[in-house]
């Protein structure tokens, strides 16, 4: 903690004028200023550590980090307002930090127009009192820079020269050389407690306000714990930087062979085989502005929505569930006007109207499958890949490739093609049914298909789903397949039936309506749950330094 050398008062950095201010005297003065006279000192690339308070929240178990002497009375991660507890440690040193450039008012504000855009996001999230919330903390990020100086190989580069009947003509070349080139800018989030998707809808920093780590720029403000290992992002990047220099090395070939007058205008070079040279990559910690909050819902089992704005470029992201209020009024206000409108204009039999509710009900079913299939993904953490090489429980990093290659084994295809397939097929067969100027009886026998279809499909949809409800605790207290599928057995049951009377089909069809409507229920509020998460519980391993 810096203390302000005109009279002792505590210094907290400026992020309007840059500097280190006392709010008692008003004195400003500059990292540097503050080096000569005494006070702190810029932290070396060489120097690993520099000494910090480590909170951890009792609550949940996140840890976060501020200057010797601070304190801290509201954990980010999971909005408890308690002291959290604190101890002094040693922290990593980053190479380079991005200080904050736009105020707490800025952040809110942005961050207020952000949600005042989604129609059905809870007023409560974005009133003034709910962004005064909002903390300033440095979230590290792992910076990878690869690079190649050796020998480089092209095996074989065709030019295609002409073709005459069936043969193509080319030219063959054969390359061979050094390379010197670099890739650099490719960053990874650090820190585990902070979500991937957030991270990665903060957008990219601009480098042009970088500066060498100085613990000034913490003065007042927080940083988070690097926990995630770089090796973690290893292959992935290694990946990212060779196809970029291959890039650039086959625009670079084909710039040149256009400047050969023995083939220029002849075709676009073509590369059969790999460019082959070796990289290396090394990775640095870096410190990027972000203000950051929490709030906790309302539900019986409370959950943490998210919100984070970029504190240099004030980009903004968050997690804005539905208020169920203010959806259920539009739903209603909607239902009506549709209803009136479709009631006037139209004439549409019984029969009709009912195969208009199985085909609502189906699509609503195929909308939830997919819910329950991203809420599943999402409460594993399987877009989690920094989470994952953390808490996975396995005292191992998990690499990124071997991340997707479990979400693609979880998942799988059978199931989304099988949606489509269904879907297609059912379309089809209703507007051949219900087409203008169709037979009574090619209705009828179509509205049989349909309704069966409605039925074996919103089966095969709740049977796919079983996992995914299974594996999130979250979902097993939705039902909205238990409406789609009685709902259909009884449109099934009176199409057999086929009564002469119309009131049996227009119950079938308002049974049918009332499940789309709780279905759609259901999916919001699984859609509530994709846009929070459970109350954190971390457990972070112990690490050197600390």
């Amino acid at each position: 903690m810096y203390k302000c050398p005109n009279c002792g008062a505590e210094l907290n950095f400026d992020i309007a004028s840059q500097k280190l201010s006392c709010e008692y005297c008003l004195s400003q003065f500059t990292p540097e200023e503050l080096n000569q006279l005494g006070q702190g000192k810029k932290v070396e690339p060489e120097e690993d550590f520099y000494e910090a308070e480590i909170f951890k929240c009792p609550s949940c178990g996140g840890e976060i980090t501020g200057l010797k002497g601070a304190m801290l009375d509201y954990c980010p991660y999971c909005s408890a307002s308690v002291m959290l507890e604190g101890r002094t440690g040693k922290i990593k040193s980053p190479v380079k930090i991005i200080p904050f450039k736009l105020t707490r008012a800025q952040a809110a504000q942005a961050f207020t127009q952000f949600a005042s855009k989604n129609h059905f996001a809870p007023k409560s999230f974005y009133k003034s009192h709910a962004t005064d919330s909002f903390r300033g903390i440095y979230m590290p990020y792992w910076s990878f820079n690869a690079t190649s100086n050796g020998p480089i190989n092209v095996d074989e580069i065709e030019v295609l020269d002409h073709s005459q009947g069936r043969y193509d003509y080319y030219y063959k070349y054969k390359l061979t050389g050094n390379l010197d080139m670099s890739a650099t800018g490719e960053i990874h989030d650090a820190a585990a407690n902070l979500p991937d998707e957030i991270s990665t809808n903060l957008g990219v920093y601009d480098t042009k306000d970088i500066v060498d780590f100085h613990t000034g720029y913490m003065s007042g403000l927080y940083a988070d714990m690097d926990d995630v290992p770089p090796e973690v992002y290893w292959s992935e990047s290694n990946t990212n930087a060779k196809n970029a220099m291959e890039s650039v090395i086959k625009n670079r070939i084909k710039d040149k062979m256009g400047e050969d007058d023995r083939i220029k205008g002849a075709g676009t070079a073509s590369f059969k085989t790999n460019i082959k040279f070796d990289i290396e990559t090394k990775s640095d910690l870096f410190m990027y502005p972000v203000w950051f909050m929490s709030r906790k819902t309302n539900d019986r089992v409370p959950r943490i929505c998210y919100s984070a704005v970029n504190g240099q470029t004030g980009q903004v992201t968050g997690d804005l569930p539905v208020d169920m209020g203010r959806f259920s009024i539009q739903w209603i206000i909607t239902s009506l006007i549709l209803a009136a409108v479709i009631g006037l204009l139209f004439t549409v039999r019984p029969m009709q109207l009912m195969a208009y509710t199985c085909l609502a009900d189906m699509i609503a079913g195929l909308m939830y499958y997919y819910q329950c299939k991203k809420v599943s993904i999402k409460e594993q953490h399987f877009n989690d890949v920094g989470y994952l090489a953390v808490y996975n429980g396995e005292g191992k990093p998990v690499s990124s490739a071997e991340n997707n290659k479990r979400l693609k084994d979880m998942t799988g295809n059978s199931a989304s093609y099988g949606c489509l397939l269904s879907m297609f097929v059912t379309i089809v067969v209703f507007f051949t049914a219900f087409a203008g100027g169709s037979s009574a009886v090619r209705a009828s026998i179509s509205s049989l298909i349909l309704s069966a279809i409605g039925l074996v499909y919103c089966a095969f949809l709740t049977l796919k789903s079983r996992k995914y409800i299974q594996a999130a605790t979250a979902l097993k207290a939705t039902h909205g397949y238990l409406w789609l599928n009685i709902s259909l057995l009884i449109c099934l049951a009176v199409r057999i039936w086929n009564p002469h009377g119309d009131l049996p089909w227009y119950i079938a069809s308002v049974v049918a309506g009332i499940a789309c409507a709780l279905s759609f229920f259901e999916l919001i509020k699984a859609h509530n749950l994709l846009t929070s998460r459970p109350m954190p519980q971390f457990n972070r391993p112990a690490r050197e330094g600390n």
